[in-house]
């Protein structure tokens, strides 16, 4: 996969530069942040004094933002990926690590402070139908975040809820100030979701699957609304996915999150045509190829992902890994938890075969990815094109010999361009049907 197959008409401005007068040095950055969640222990349990448990949700995760960069946090159902988003706009309590705007770290702020903070980094939820008050009109709920944040009523108020609403695609604004949610299409709630979310002028967005649940005739303009609004404003988002090729298309650097923590970082180009990781390997191997004539080496991870509150000691991945075993380096990945190892052009890899020297690390040649196969041996590549079709012939058919040919005089011998007896097999040549060819 090359930056070539890469399409550029879909979302228009995904890989337009910067905006000009933006502000583009704002910076949020997440620094071993988790968020572990106590377990429910009955009353027997307790007495017996038995250690507490927690589901480790998001653990350990490291992760930057600028100004006006997309930002894509993708792994499977369950891995920690909404957790993260909650906890960055502090909706989810942080157990550990800090949350930095600006060099600042805003893990303990509250009142006001928080208030400021929420002004400037902002949501869209996944689910259109329960993020919106059904017994709130359109306008009302625009105009709530500027109500909580104090923003003076009257004519400034009226003149951002229909600038915010047109900005997400839903004009002529007073069409819609008056209607309530239920009766709007799932496209219309989530343009007011965006523009709920919009309305106070946000340097970033963290955006929660906000397609998932649209139908594709509608992903690709709300794709688009939030690529314009990134373009004119300078927005930073961090839009969460389970579809690689979809945050391969918008994103400027992709995270790849496995178990509450995230296994790979890095420009989405690099990070798509030379994974290192053997899970982003995995995801890969999985996604449509939009060539027909190009079949895929599925990459197929066995059992299922562990429970979070009882993660594998060492590489949390080894349990599932194809790889491990191949190279040899079962009983490190059991013991031993890879930290992100540096292997160049801005990518990090969680793994130990990413290490300097190993056969994934930076400083190897990329060969593809590699694909164990029933006998054990390693090959390499992602994809392989169709194999070349043999020629196929058809079984030429049995001579039919007249009753009375014994009696019947010899047959002269055939050249070139003698033409075929009435009796007896006929000639074959190139382009008969009889044998396939021509």
């Amino acid at each position: 996969m090359t930056a070539a197959d890469r399409p550029s008409v879909a979302i228009p401005g995904e890989a337009l530069p910067r905006p000009a007068g933006v502000a583009t040095d704002g910076l949020l950055e997440l620094q071993g942040v988790s968020v572990h969640f106590a377990l429910h222990q009955g009353f027997a349990t307790t007495l017996r004094g038995a250690p507490p448990r927690f589901v480790r949700a998001v653990d350990g995760v490291d992760l930057r933002i600028r100004s006006g960069e997309v930002v894509s946090l993708v792994g499977e159902s369950g891995c920690g990926k909404t957790t993260t988003g909650r906890a960055l706009v502090r909706l989810a309590p942080i157990s550990g690590g800090r949350v930095l705007l600006d060099g600042k770290d805003v893990t303990g702020i509250g009142g006001r402070e928080l208030r400021d903070y929420r002004r400037r980094v902002q949501i869209i939820f996944q689910d259109p139908y329960e993020s919106l008050n059904p017994k709130q009109m359109i306008g009302d709920i625009i105009a709530e975040p500027l109500d909580i944040h104090g923003v003076p009523s009257g004519a400034e108020r009226a003149e951002r809820v229909t600038r915010a609403l047109e900005s997400a695609g839903l004009r002529p604004a007073r069409a819609y100030l008056r209607r309530f949610p239920h009766e709007l299409s799932g496209g219309q709630r989530q343009r007011v979701a965006i523009a709920a979310a919009m309305v106070l002028d946000p340097e970033f967005v963290v955006a929660d699957e906000p397609v998932s649940m649209l139908d594709v005739s509608v992903r690709t303009g709300i794709l688009r609304i939030m690529m314009e609004l990134r373009q004119s404003r300078g927005v930073g988002y961090l839009f969460i996915t389970h579809d690689l090729s979809l945050a391969w298309l918008i994103a400027d650097r992709i995270a790849v999150m496995y178990l509450g923590r995230v296994v790979e970082t890095g420009p989405a180009e690099r990070l798509v045509s030379q994974p290192r990781h053997p899970y982003t390997q995995a995801l890969l191997s999985v996604m449509p190829s939009p060539d027909p004539k190009r079949r895929r080496r599925r990459l197929i991870l066995s059992g299922e992902t562990p429970d979070a509150s009882r993660i594998p000691s060492g590489c949390r991945f080894h349990p599932r890994c194809p790889l491990a075993a191949p190279y040899g380096i079962e009983e490190r990945c059991r013991t031993e938890d890879p930290p992100a190892f540096d292997v160049g052009a801005g990518v990090t890899s969680a793994c130990w075969l990413a290490e300097p020297g190993g056969p994934l690390a930076g400083d190897t040649p990329w060969r593809g990815i590699p694909v164990v196969g029933d006998d054990g041996t390693i090959t390499h590549g992602l994809e392989r094109g169709p194999a070349p079709a043999a020629p196929v012939r058809a079984p030429e058919p049995p001579a039919v010999t007249p009753p009375d040919a014994a009696n019947a005089p010899a047959a002269p011998a055939q050249g070139p361009g003698t033409p075929a007896q009435e009796t007896g097999t006929p000639a074959s040549g190139p382009g008969d049907p009889a044998t396939g060819a021509g």
